[in-house]
């Protein structure tokens, strides 16, 4: 993870992350996002021609949000651009939610997301009472519109409950795809 932790009006251009491991064992009781680039974006912030590619694994005692670039989304517009995550990604939460995503694993109330000329490809294991695993987005529940266009995700295996090839589910808000 190149940054655990931003706040508003971050721009991450042409950053790549090769074969890497992410091994993040949190024992606290509260939220937690883990990311290939970014942990957990709080506020604005674009994301242009990068990448990460590897393993991701994490474990929490509550809420546990993880992604293949961003691990959680909260505020703001969060836009990935020209950018790809290739990776395996393993998230266990002994608490509530869990939620893995391929570029985001979850985009908090507040947030709108735009996704554009990116993709993940990879697969997903996860363990915990309510599992979102989304191609793209694990768990979105962005109060507006947000939208893919030429973005597309290959997965080859999820363990949860709650899946979709671009997004696990949709709380709130919507989501549109265009080419």
């Amino acid at each position: 993870t190149i940054a655990n932790y931003t706040t508003a009006n971050n721009n991450i251009s042409n950053v790549g992350a090769s074969n890497f491991f992410i091994n993040d064992i949190d024992n606290e009781t509260w939220p937690s996002g883990t990311g290939g680039l970014v942990g957990m974006s709080q506020g604005t912030i674009t994301i242009t021609n990068s990448f990460f590619t590897g393993n991701i694994l994490s474990t929490n005692n509550s809420v546990l949000a993880v992604g293949g670039l961003i691990g959680e989304a909260n505020g703001g517009v969060t836009t990935i651009r020209n950018s790809y995550a290739q990776a395996d990604i393993t998230g266990a939460a002994t608490g509530s939610i869990i939620m893995l995503g391929g570029l985001i694993g979850g985009v908090d109330a507040g947030t709108n997301y735009v996704v554009n000329n990116s993709y993940y490809k990879g697969g997903f294991d996860s363990t915990g009472t309510l599992q979102y695993n989304g191609g793209l987005v694990g768990r979105s529940n962005n109060t507006g519109a947000s939208t893919f266009t030429n973005s597309f995700s290959y997965v080859t295996a999820t363990t949860a409950s709650n899946k979709g090839g671009f997004v696990g589910t949709v709380l709130t808000g919507s989501v549109t795809q265009s080419n």
